[in-house]
């Protein structure tokens, strides 16, 4: 576990001067406009903040980081979990961040006076459950869906296909709603919004911990994945 906490550090310290700076900025501009627009526009710009470690797959493949990899005692699953990991790790830093401020521009208030449209719906979602936190919940299971299977595609094709990647993830979840809806009619959409019903009706601390639980899990069965990709390719 501390070799992946190390090569965590390592990916964060990368970063650090590369993508932080300019995603701060834009978080910040874009949350000062969900303060006049609704509570929940604060938290969009956690949909991008994974996004921040894509250029470490650049980084990778332009210096040849694998051949300093390759003579470190490291694990080539512990490399893609680390990845995986510094991705997870960014985007929940960055919805916790969300969070507080969407609630603060709730005591704010600045949407209330400007858009009292917009402050009615929010008041509507509200008593029917779709809290702040249930959304960023949602955001976030969201964003380790595309994350998970974008990075295993930038291992499998390599970061100069990156655009590629970005287009074959957008396909492949698009033909999966295609196949559902063509095969089974929507029902496994339709089996998955009652589970999450239930287990919301049950209790919300539940599903806060199935959801999140479901999202780690997902990146950490993509990130196994690429690690087996990695092994083979070095072989």
């Amino acid at each position: 576990m501390s070799e992946i906490l190390k090569l965590v550090k390592m990916d964060l310290i990368i970063i650090k001067n590369k993508s932080v700076l300019p995603f701060v900025f834009f978080m910040s501009v874009y949350m000062f406009l969900g303060y006049i627009i609704s509570p929940y526009a604060v938290l969009s710009p956690v949909l991008f903040a994974g996004f921040m470690i894509q250029p470490l797959f650049s980084i990778d493949e332009q210096n040849d980081m694998s051949r300093l990899y390759g003579s470190l005692p490291v694990s080539r699953r512990n490399r893609a979990i680390a990845r995986f990991m510094s991705a997870g790790l960014i985007t929940a830093i960055a919805l916790v961040i969300s969070m507080i401020a969407a609630f603060h521009s709730v005591e704010v208030g600045w949407f209330k006076e400007l858009n009292p449209e917009l402050y009615e719906s929010y008041c509507i979602m509200q008593l029917e459950g779709i809290t702040i936190g249930i959304v960023a919940c949602f955001i976030y299971a969201i964003v380790c869906f595309i994350l998970g299977i974008q990075y295993t595609l930038l291992y499998l094709f390599g970061a100069s296909k990156e655009a590629f990647t970005m287009i074959a993830t957008f396909l492949i979840i698009l033909g999966f709603f295609i196949a559902d809806g063509l095969f089974f009619d929507g029902k496994t959409m339709d089996i998955f919004s009652n589970v999450l019903s239930r287990v919301m009706l049950k209790s919300a601390i539940l599903f806060y911990i199935v959801l999140y639980g479901a999202s780690v899990g997902f990146l950490l069965i993509c990130a196994l994945i690429s690690g087996l990709i990695m092994k083979k390719r070095e072989i």
